[in-house]
């Protein structure tokens, strides 16, 4: 009975070539094994064990953009979380607001602006 089940699976396979993904996981709908991206005049997800092939969407991709000068305004949820993180290095640097002498710091933009935040109050500051 298995063998007949994959005959039907395999013949579902060779009549739909390529199928809208609408899985967000990145695994097949078939077999539910992991989609691999192939690229070609158009990117498309691949199962690496069936060969389904899926449409890209937009979120499959990544998207570049280059920001000149220093507008550290595009990266303000990370500034809003960097006391938060504990990965970020602490310092010593008195804060301008409370006076705290603990900051946590975080390198942005493309210039590696450093960036502290204290970790008392919301403050957050450019170091010099």
């Amino acid at each position: 009975m298995a063998a007949i089940s994959k005959s039907n699976a395999k013949g579902a396979n060779e009549s739909k070539k390529t199928v809208d993904s609408s899985n967000e996981n990145h695994f097949c709908i078939i077999c539910n094994n992991l989609l691999i991206s192939m690229e070609g005049s158009t990117l498309k997800l691949v199962c690496v064990s069936c060969g389904q092939q899926y449409d890209a969407t937009a979120e499959d991709t990544l998207i570049y953009e280059e920001v000149k000068g220093v507008n550290l305004m595009i990266y303000s949820k990370i500034i809003r979380k960097i006391k938060y993180d504990p990965v970020s290095p602490k310092a010593y640097s008195k804060c301008n607001k409370c006076k705290h002498n603990v900051v946590r710091q975080a390198r942005l933009g493309d210039q590696l602006k450093l960036i502290n935040a204290c970790l008392k109050c919301d403050n957050v500051w450019v170091a010099n």
